[in-house]
C-alpha cells in the first residue's frame, strides 16, 4: 500500500532442539510398531487365542484336553464301565470281605479312569462316583443272581441265563412289560444276559482266603 513500506512473513527456522526432535520421529516410525504393523499380525494373535479357549475350557474327545464339568456320566458310555471293572478286577485282592473297596483302591481307579478313559461326557470320575456306581453294580448282580436262583420276588415264573437273559418272546412280551414296569433295572434283559455278572461275581473279584471253617478249632481255605 502507498505510503508503508512493503513487508515479508519471517521465516522461523526451527531450533537444533525441534530439528533432533523431529528427525528422532522420523527415525522411530521405520523400526517402531505402528498400527499398520500390529494389524498385519493381528490374525495370528486372535488365532492363538482361540486355540487356548479350546485347550482351556472346551473338552475334545481323544486328545486328553480340559475334562467336563458335573456331575460323571455312566450312561452315555457303557464301555466305562467295562473298563472300570476290568481295572477293579485286577485289584481283587484288596477288596474287602463285604465286596467293598478300600480307600486307595477308589483313588487308583479314578486316576486310572482320567488317564486312560477320561470323560467324554459329564465331570470326572473321581473315586466318590466310582465307589457310588461299583455299589449300584454290586446291587444289580445280586438282582440277577436272584432271578437265576428264581429267588427274586415277582420273578419266579421268568428263567435267567446269562446268554438270552429272560428269554423274552413275543407270546411273554405283554407279561414282560407288565413285569419291568415294577423292576426296571431288569429292563435291558429282555433277551440278552448282564456281560458283567462273571467279572463282578465275589467268587472271582475276591481272592481266596482263611477263614472258620464248620468244625469248631480248624481253619480251612475257602473260596472268596
Amino acid at each position: 500500500m502507498p505510503g508503508f513500506p512493503a513487508t515479508r512473513t519471517p521465516v522461523i527456522q526451527p531450533t537444533t532442539c525441534a530439528t533432533n526432535k523431529i528427525a528422532d520421529f522420523h527415525e522411530a516410525d521405520k523400526t517402531n510398531i505402528g498400527f499398520p504393523a500390529m494389524a498385519s499380525k493381528w490374525p495370528s494373535t486372535v488365532t492363538l487365542a482361540l486355540l487356548r479357549f479350546f485347550l482351556v475350557f472346551l473338552y475334545i474327545p481323544g486328545l486328553g484336553m480340559a475334562p467336563g464339568k458335573g456331575s460323571a456320566d455312566w450312561a452315555t458310555y457303557p464301555e466305562d464301565l467295562t473298563h472300570l471293572l476290568d481295572f477293579l478286577y485286577k485289584q481283587r485282592s484288596h477288596i474287602g470281605d463285604v465286596g467293598n473297596w478300600d480307600k486307595t483302591v477308589m483313588n487308583e481307579a479314578a486316576a486310572h479312569m482320567a488317564s486312560n478313559w477320561p470323560p467324554k461326557k459329564g465331570g470326572p470320575k473321581t473315586a466318590n462316583s466310582i465307589a457310588t456306581k461299583w455299589k449300584g453294580t454290586r446291587k444289580l448282580y445280586d438282582q440277577i443272581l436272584q432271578a437265576k436262583q428264581k429267588a427274586y420276588p415277582g420273578a419266579s415264573g421268568w428263567t435267567y441265563s446269562e446268554n438270552l437273559g429272560f428269554n423274552v418272546k413275543d407270546d411273554t412280551q405283554d407279561a414282560w412289560s407288565n413285569f419291568v414296569k415294577a423292576h426296571p433295572h431288569f429292563k435291558p434283559f429282555a433277551t440278552r444276559g448282564w456281560p458283567h455278572f462273571t467279572t463282578v461275581d465275589p467268587g472271582n473279584c475276591r481272592p481266596r482266603r482263611r477263614a472258620l471253617s464248620a468244625i469248631p478249632g480248624t481253619l480251612a481255605a475257602v473260596p472268596g
